[in-house]
């Protein structure tokens, strides 16, 4: 009722909550690999707004965590969210070096094996979940900024789509009524 109905007519708002709803099917259908859709555009488009309209499948808003954390620290986010989504917002605000590593990882749904305190090893953390990421730039461009070349199974595993261009962003239709029509109704 209120979130779904106004994700008529919006294909990339449709696309985010869609996918929220994939994370318990990853495991009752025995996939290995998770994945998921990074929106990129500058500020004000819609990214933020579409990662927690996707995270209000699990509840509140505070769902959504930043990108902001070490690649080990994503590591227990992700496991915090197994079975869910992984919503993670702002790209510019971690390391180049964790982003590299952080891809990979939670798509693949492995932690890093550790040892423990005797040197034997530590069970690594593992997850299944969706992930949707925001940000105003690409994995790429994140990854360049440390002199890092981007993987083709990275931009498999986390799709880049592009908010720019569309004079609304992310969205097509506002509040039921044709984003161009509310535009010049309310001039």
């Amino acid at each position: 009722e209120n979130v779904g109905a106004l994700c008529i007519g919006n294909p990339l708002l449709i696309a985010a909550v869609s996918l929220a709803f994939s994370g318990p099917l990853l495991a009752m259908l025995g996939m290995d690999n998770g994945g998921g859709l990074h929106f990129r555009g500058s500020s004000s488009c819609g990214k933020s707004t579409t990662v927690r309209a996707a995270t209000s499948v699990w509840g509140s808003p505070n769902f959504v965590q930043s990108w902001r954390a070490t690649s080990s620290g994503l590591e227990s986010v992700a496991a915090a969210s197994n079975g869910t989504v992984l919503a993670l917002d702002e790209l510019a605000e971690v390391s180049a070096k964790d982003c590299f590593e952080a891809v990979y990882m939670l798509a693949n749904g492995t932690g890093k094996t550790r040892a423990d305190s005797l040197g034997n090893a530590r069970p690594p953390l593992k997850w299944k979940v969706a992930m949707i990421s925001a940000g105003e730039i690409s994995i790429a461009e994140k990854l360049a900024e440390g002199g890092l070349e981007v993987k083709a199974g990275q931009e498999m595993r986390l799709l880049d789509i592009v908010l720019e261009g569309s004079r609304f962003g992310a969205f097509v239709v506002l509040d039921g009524a044709a984003a161009e029509t509310v535009l010049y109704d309310s001039v």
